[in-house]
């Protein structure tokens, strides 16, 4: 062996050495911290307006390999506004680890304003907290002009977080201390300032580099008070940190491409304690470093292949393995995979095709599955400092740190004055090893108590018919009937009277028939069905002050979609109005019944009211044939709610006591436009009785209960248009915002092919990539190109 190469080896021989003789020890002092899941959302853009769809690909990982999960279950996706109230909320089945899905935003009701996209499953959920997916949305509404941001208000006092490097300052000896400042809302407040002490005398001066964040290197003196003044502020808030004039803390030193170099630092003359150093990554111990005494200073040096990608936790560790000292670093190992874009040309007209050649690197294995999500948007969508979060940054650095992170994606970028790795620096200091995930999940939480789902609950309790006792004995049937399938099952109930159904699953919403019959198989029995909403975890602060400081429309993407509107308003003059046929109003506003039934009509075509003749035919549907001029019925509701599945084994209409119908509605024509296509033959309304002349009769739907139920939402596919010779002339405007989406790209052999055609805006668009491997390696890539104007009329196909 050549002697330059003797020392490395030689130092990771020393390191595997130690790492074997103090890893079963530390590792028993390690608390148990149980895994959750990592859950990450590809939203097509951040800014949008009312009438918009938010298009998204969701990423359900492993949260320390980053590999996708293959267990199947329910996705929660909410929209959570700025005074944190829930205005929208679906639910989609991921299956594998990924599920493709979208929000559409109601043109009408959904108020401008930034608002947060939630995501979480059912494990996530249990846990609350900062675990759950959280990201900033930005909608607008169309106005006849674009209105300028109001002027931010000024600034009138300044928060400054002081934290020093280890934890605390070490008197008499040179330690760093980080800063962040903001102001009473939280926003980012960029600083220039000067440390004094107790005689007034300015010791240094000292500035933001990055977002509010700076650091302060001195040599603090525990005798001296410090104080700080910062320039254009008089109202300023901060707290000194602890000087101490004893201990031992760690500091970093330098981070290259070797490795993390660290300095353990003591004033405790003559202390005869050991101490050892070990380094963790997402809760696994990396490596273990004994170092023996130290009473002034002891550099150590990890070596970066004891060290992962992400954020590492050095520990400072006593003789009875006692954390004492903590520092977070970020590593990159370059073990990511960047994918190449190729265009087929940097230039296009409008409505032209465009080709993309994905390509992934060796990082990816040949036959390795890999799944990514691609969006094309015009650069005026995008935030001056380019889009706030990604794949990469959420899963090595939102996730893993608690808190509110202002544009994660961010700090993944070289400034023309700070680099990447100065702001993940920056970044490790404020946020600190208080706020490490894996640090809060050690010993705070226990598993959650929680059952895995892909589809609805639906439970309740079943009793006699008047409702004294709960029946142990009791047989509960499901009937679920929806436009794309139909199906029956039963369950028995517990000891305690209670049924459940587990993992109902149908798309949309469908009629849902819950029947219980006692032991004698008979309907005599009182049903319940719970409340089916899924609870929304609570926001936190982290999540409040997210959505409150996220940044503005721009005024370019305003302007140009105001552009849009006006031409697309020009060629669709009846564009946000709906035009109805004449309709001659030949009788007064009907009376709207106040007896706890529903009517979503006005008055009927037909009603007929049941008289004691009605009584002796066998059901409602005999009663009104030869009855209704034109026949009747596509819709059928009972109590205004709709009923489906006639044909099936159970029929809620035609199993209905004639002795409590009250009367029935026939809605026709226009009349039944509410009901859209399934209302074109019209709609039956059969109103039971509520007491009164008759007594019900005790066969009358016992045990029975009939809802309409949302359940998963249904995927619908992402509309990018094909031109060809026939069509691309066509005189009907394209004012695509996003021009493709696609939430499950694969790559074959580490390739994949991309083709969609551009619209009729002339501008800048990005391309924007990013996925995940099968081993959970994250995978990025972009690209831009741009289209100018061209005369559609000369354009040769």
């Amino acid at each position: 062996m050549q002697p330059k190469n003797l020392l490395p080896f030689l130092l990771t021989i020393l390191s595997l050495n130690l790492f074997a003789q103090n890893e079963n020890t530390f590792n028993q002092k390690q608390q148990f911290v149980p895994l959750f899941q990592k859950l990450y959302l590809h939203t097509d853009r951040e800014y949008y307006f009312n009438g918009d769809t938010i298009w998204f690909a969701a990423y359900l990982l492993h949260p320390q390999l980053h590999h996708p999960i293959k267990t199947d279950c329910n996705l929660y996706v909410e929209l959570a506004d700025s005074a944190a109230n829930i205005v929208q909320k679906e639910i989609f089945p991921i299956e594998q680890g990924f599920c493709p899905g979208q929000l559409i935003l109601d043109d009408s009701s959904s108020k401008a304003g930034t608002y947060l996209i939630r995501a979480y499953t059912d494990l996530l959920g249990a846990y609350g907290d900062d675990l759950i997916f959280s990201k900033s949305l930005r909608i607008s509404r169309i106005k006849n002009q674009v209105i300028f941001e109001h002027q931010q208000p000024m600034i009138t006092k300044v928060n400054i977080d002081l934290l020093p490097e280890g934890g605390f300052l070490l008197a008499d000896k040179y330690n760093q201390m980080a800063f962040k400042a903001t102001d009473d809302a939280g926003k980012i407040v960029n600083i220039n300032g000067s440390l004094f002490n107790s005689k007034s005398e300015e010791l240094l001066k000292f500035s933001s580099l990055y977002d509010g964040m700076g650091i302060i290197h001195f040599v603090p003196d525990q005798n001296e008070t410090y104080t700080l003044e910062i320039d254009g502020y008089t109202n300023v808030e901060y707290t000194f940190p602890e000087i101490r004039s004893s201990g031992i803390k760690l500091m970093v030193t330098r981070q290259n491409k070797n490795g993390v170099e660290l300095v353990v630092m003591s004033n405790n003359p003559g202390n005869n304690e050991t101490y050892s150093v070990a380094s963790m990554h997402r809760s696994s111990l990396t490596s273990v470093a004994d170092i023996g005494t130290c009473d002034s200073e002891k550099t150590v040096s990890i070596k970066k292949e004891l060290l992962k990608t992400g954020i590492n936790r050095l520990v400072l560790l006593d003789q009875n393995l006692v954390p004492i000292s903590e520092r977070l670093v970020f590593v990159d190992n370059s073990d990511n995979v960047p994918l190449e874009l190729k265009l087929n040309k940097s230039q296009f007209n409008p409505r032209e095709k465009v080709e993309i050649e994905v390509t992934g690197n060796k990082n990816i294995h040949s036959n390795e599955n890999v799944n990514i999500s691609v969006t094309v948007i015009e650069n005026s969508t995008i935030p001056s400092t380019g889009v706030t979060q990604n794949i990469n940054s959420y899963l090595l650095v939102d996730s893993e740190l608690k808190g509110y992170i202002a544009n994660p994606a961010g700090y993944f970028s070289d400034d023309p004055k700070i680099s990447s790795a100065q702001k993940l620096n920056l970044l490790m200091l404020t946020h600190g090893w208080s706020n490490y995930v894996w640090n809060s999940l050690s010993g705070k939480y226990t598993i959650p108590d929680f059952e895995t789902q892909l589809g609805l609950r639906l439970s309740g309790i079943v009793k006699n018919y008047y409702q004294t006792k709960r029946l142990n004995d009791a047989s509960v049937m499901l009937s679920v009937f929806s436009a794309e399938n139909e199906f029956m099952t039963f369950t028995p109930t517990d000891s305690l009277g209670r049924y459940t159904f587990k993992n109902v699953q149908f798309y949309d919403s469908a009629t849902v028939i819950v029947q219980g019959t006692n032991r004698k198989n008979r309907p005599n029995t009182t049903i319940t069905l719970n409340n089916l909403q899924f609870a929304s975890p609570e926001l936190t602060a982290s999540e409040l002050l997210m959505s409150r400081t996220f940044s503005s429309a721009p005024i370019s993407m305003l302007q140009r979609k105001y552009k849009n509107e006006l031409e697309l308003k020009e060629f669709f003059p009846d564009r946000y109005t709906h035009l109805l046929e004449d309709i001659n109003v030949i009788a007064d506003k009907p009376v709207e019944e106040n007896n706890g039934k529903i009517k979503i009509y006005g008055e009927p075509t037909y009603s007929y009211t049941m008289t004691d003749n009605a009584y002796a035919y066998p059901n409602i549907i005999e009663y009104l044939k030869g009855r209704v001029p034109g026949g009747f019925g596509g819709v059928y509701l009972i109590d205004g709610i709709e009923v489906v599945g006639r044909d099936s084994m159970f029929d809620p209409v035609t199993s209905i006591p004639m002795e409590s119908i009250e009367r029935v509605d026939i809605i026709k024509h226009a009349g039944a436009a509410i009901f859209g296509m399934s209302g074109r033959d019209g709609a039956v309304n059969i109103i039971l009785k509520r007491g009164g002349e008759y007594a019900p009769s005790p066969f009358v739907l016992k045990g029975t209960l009939v809802r309409r139920i949302k359940g998963f939402s249904s995927y619908r596919e992402f509309y990018s248009p094909k031109y060809t010779s026939e069509n691309i002339h066509s005189e009907i405007p394209d004012k695509r915002t996003t021009l493709y989406w696609n939430p499950s790209l694969k790559l074959d052999r580490r390739k994949a092919h991309i083709s969609f055609y551009t619209c009729d805006n002339s501008t800048d668009y990005k391309i924007f990539i990013e996925g995940i491997t099968e081993t959970g390696k994250i995978c990025l890539g972009e690209a831009e190109f741009t289209v100018n104007e061209k005369d559609r009329a000369a354009d040769d196909f």
